[in-house]
C-alpha cells in the first residue's frame, strides 16, 4: 500500500514523491480528510459529459467541444505535463477516455442486424477497450488501464452478483431497445433465411 498526498492506495505502484512536477491531484483539507482539486474535478467532469452529448442528446459538436475544454482544462491545471512516465496524469487519463468515447462515436449505435452492422458494432467496441490500452501500455509507458487476467484471485459474492445482474438487465432492457430503435427483426428467429 502506497501514500499519495495523504490518501492510501493500492493502485499506483510508486511513491510519487519521487516524481518532479505539481501532482497534487488530491489535497487535504485542514482536518487532514482527503479533497479533489476543483480544477482537476470540472476537467474531469467535462470529458465524461460528452459521452451523454454524443450517445443521448445526440449533438456531436458539444461532445467534440466538451472534450476538447476538458483536456485543455486537464492540461492547464497539470502542467508539466510528460507524454510518458509511470507518475499519474489526469490528461493522459482523460486523453485515453476521449480515444475511446471517439471510437465508439465513429458508428451509428441503431440497432441493426445485418452482418456489416453487427462486425462495426464488434471492431468499434473492441477498439474502444483495446486502443485505449494499447496506448496507455506503449505510448504513454504506463499502466493506467489493465486487466487482471492473471493474478486477480478468486472471485467473490460481488463479481458473481455483478456478472449475473448484468445478464439479466441485458435480458430485460436489449428487446426495448432494439425494438424501440427500428429493428423490425425482434420477435423474428435470428436464423439465417433459406
Amino acid at each position: 500500500m502506497h501514500r499519495w498526498r495523504g490518501v492510501s492506495s493500492n493502485y499506483w505502484p510508486f511513491d510519487v514523491a519521487e516524481y518532479p512536477g505539481d501532482m497534487n491531484v488530491v489535497g487535504e483539507d485542514a482536518g487532514g480528510s482527503a479533497r479533489v482539486q476543483p480544477g482537476h474535478l470540472a476537467a474531469a467532469m467535462l470529458t465524461v459529459l460528452a459521452a451523454p452529448a454524443f450517445f443521448v442528446a445526440e449533438i456531436p459538436i458539444l461532445g467534440f467541444g466538451l472534450l476538447a475544454v476538458g483536456l485543455l482544462l486537464a492540461w492547464a491545471v497539470e502542467r508539466p505535463v510528460s507524454v510518458r512516465g509511470s507518475a499519474p496524469s489526469l490528461l493522459r487519463d482523460l486523453s485515453l477516455i476521449t480515444v475511446g468515447l471517439g471510437i465508439v462515436r465513429s458508428i451509428p449505435l441503431a440497432a441493426e442486424l445485418d452482418n456489416w452492422a453487427m462486425l462495426k458494432f464488434t471492431l468499434a467496441l473492441g477498439g474502444a477497450v483495446a486502443v485505449p490500452y494499447l496506448v496507455s501500455r506503449f505510448v504513454y509507458q504506463d499502466r493506467a488501464t489493465g486487466f487482471p487476467w492473471r493474478g486477480g484471485g478468486t472471485w467473490g459474492r460481488l463479481h458473481w452478483t455483478w456478472l449475473f445482474a448484468a445478464i439479466v438487465l441485458a435480458w430485460l432492457i436489449l428487446p426495448g431497445y432494439f425494438i424501440g430503435s427500428g429493428c423490425t427483426r425482434i420477435g423474428q428467429p435470428w436464423a439465417p433465411r433459406i
